[in-house]
C-alpha cells in the first residue's frame, strides 16, 4: 500500500491532463472515421455479389458444365479479364473489418495498400485490353484523316473536292410465320435482290446480299457493300469465338445486340448500314433490324432498302400468320419482283434462304424478270401494250 508522500505512476496525479485533451478529438474521430468506413463497405459488398454471381456462374459453366435458366434468361455478357482481379477485392474489406476491434494498424494499412492495389490493377488490365483496338482504330484513318471529316471533304456538296457518289439501292426482307399444317416447317423467309449500284451506274447483278452469322442465323446488305461485308464478317467472327468458348449457340438477340453496340460506337462517321439479323434459337424464329446509328428493333415483318416501301405494300397484303411454306416463298418473291420492277436500284437475281428449327436451306436464284412474267400472267395482266386497231 503506497503511503502518501511516495512516489505516484505518472499520469495519476493531473500532471497529463494537456495530453489527454489534446488526444480526445483524435479519438472522437477515430469513431466517426469507422462509422463511415462500416457504411462504405454495405455498397462494395452488394457490387461484389453481382459480380461473383456473374464471374461465379461463367467459371461454373466454363470449367464444370453447370447451366442455370435463371442465369441463361438474364444473357450477361462474358466477364472481362479485370472483373476477374476486381472480386478479389474483398479481402482488403476483411483486413479493415478485423483491424477495428482492438485498432490493429498492421491491418489497416493492408486495407488501404489492398484497395489501392485492386483499384489501379483493373483499370490498368481493363486499359492494356482496349490499346490494340485504339491502335488499329488509328492505322485505320484513311490519310490522317478522321472517317467523319475525309467523308465531308469527298462525299458531300459543300466540298469543292471530286465528290464520290454514295448514292445507292437495293431491297431485302424477312418475315416470320407459322406452318399452316402438318407437312409445313414454317419459319423465317429472308429475300433479297442481288444489284449493286453506285448512283445511277449498275456495278453488278450477282451480289448475294444474305451473308451468313452461324448454322441457323443470317445477315441481309442494305447500304454500303464495304461497310456491311466489313462488319457482318466482325459479328460473323465473334458469335464463332463466343460459340466456341461457351459452348452453347448464341442467340439472334445477342448477336444484334453486339451487332447494334458496334455500330453505335461509329455513329455519325459515315458509316452506311441497314441490316436485318434473322435467325432461329432456343427462343424461336426473330429479326431484328439494325442500322449504322445503332438502333436496334425486332420486327415480325420488316424490309430494309429502297425497295422497301414497294416490298411493303406486298407483304402488308398477302402476309398472313399461319401459310404453307410454299405460300411464304412464292410471297417474298412477289415482294421482290414488284421491289425490283418499281425500284431502279434493286434488280438482278432473287435470292432466297429458307431458316427452320431443323436447317437453313438456300434456294436456286430466279431473275426478276422470269418472276414478273409468272405473277403477270398469273394476275391476268397484259405485259405488252397492243394498240387496238379501229
Amino acid at each position: 500500500m503506497a503511503s502518501r508522500g511516495g512516489q505516484r505512476a505518472t499520469g495519476t496525479d493531473g500532471t497529463d491532463f494537456q495530453h489527454r485533451q489534446r488526444i480526445a478529438a483524435h479519438y472522437q474521430e477515430s469513431a466517426q472515421y469507422k462509422f463511415i468506413l462500416k457504411w462504405f463497405f454495405v455498397p462494395h459488398f452488394l457490387i461484389l455479389i453481382f459480380m461473383w454471381a456473374k464471374v461465379g456462374s461463367e467459371i461454373l459453366r466454363r470449367e464444370f458444365g453447370w447451366r442455370s435458366a435463371f442465369f441463361e434468361r438474364l444473357d450477361m455478357p462474358s466477364a472481362y479479364p479485370w472483373e476477374y482481379v476486381w472480386c478479389l477485392s474483398f479481402i482488403p474489406i476483411i483486413c479493415a473489418m478485423l483491424s477495428f476491434s482492438k485498432n490493429r494498424v498492421k491491418l489497416i494499412n493492408y486495407h488501404y495498400y489492398g484497395h489501392f492495389l485492386f483499384g489501379v490493377l483493373p483499370c490498368m488490365i481493363g486499359l492494356g485490353g482496349q490499346l490494340p483496338e485504339l491502335f488499329d482504330y488509328m492505322r485505320s484513318l484513311p490519310n490522317g484523316h478522321h472517317l467523319k471529316e475525309f467523308s465531308e471533304m469527298h462525299c458531300f456538296e459543300p466540298s469543292d473536292a471530286k465528290n464520290m457518289q454514295f448514292r445507292r439501292g437495293t431491297t431485302t426482307l424477312a418475315f416470320v410465320y407459322e406452318p399452316a399444317t402438318a407437312n409445313d416447317q414454317g419459319g423465317i423467309v429472308v429475300a433479297v435482290d442481288s444489284r449493286a449500284s453506285s448512283g445511277e451506274y449498275i456495278s453488278s447483278k450477282s451480289v448475294m446480299k444474305i451473308l451468313d452469322i452461324g448454322d441457323h442465323m443470317v445477315a441481309t446488305m442494305a447500304g454500303g457493300a464495304a461497310d456491311c461485308q466489313f462488319w457482318t464478317r466482325t459479328v460473323a467472327k465473334y458469335c464463332n469465338l463466343f460459340e466456341l468458348r461457351e459452348k452453347t449457340q448464341i442467340t439472334v438477340a445477342a448477336a444484334s445486340k453486339y451487332f447494334a453496340n458496334v455500330l453505335y460506337n461509329y455513329r455519325g462517321m459515315g458509316l452506311s448500314v441497314g441490316s436485318m439479323i434473322a435467325g432461329y434459337d432456343k427462343r424461336g424464329p426473330q429479326i431484328f433490324k439494325v442500322d449504322s446509328e445503332g438502333d436496334r428493333c425486332q420486327l415480325q415483318v420488316c424490309s430494309v432498302g429502297s425497295g422497301s416501301l414497294n416490298a411493303y405494300g406486298v407483304l402488308d397484303t398477302h402476309y398472313k400468320r399461319k401459310m404453307t411454306d410454299e405460300e411464304a416463298l412464292k410471297l417474298g418473291r412477289r415482294a421482290i419482283m414488284h421491289a425490283t420492277y418499281r425500284d431502279t436500284g434493286s434488280g438482278g437475281v432473287c435470292n432466297i434462304v429458307h431458316i427452320t428449327p431443323k436447317e437453313k436451306k438456300r434456294l436456286p436464284p430466279i431473275d426478276v424478270s422470269k418472276l414478273w412474267y409468272e405473277f403477270a400472267d398469273e394476275l391476268g395482266r397484259d405485259i405488252v401494250y397492243e394498240p387496238r386497231d379501229e
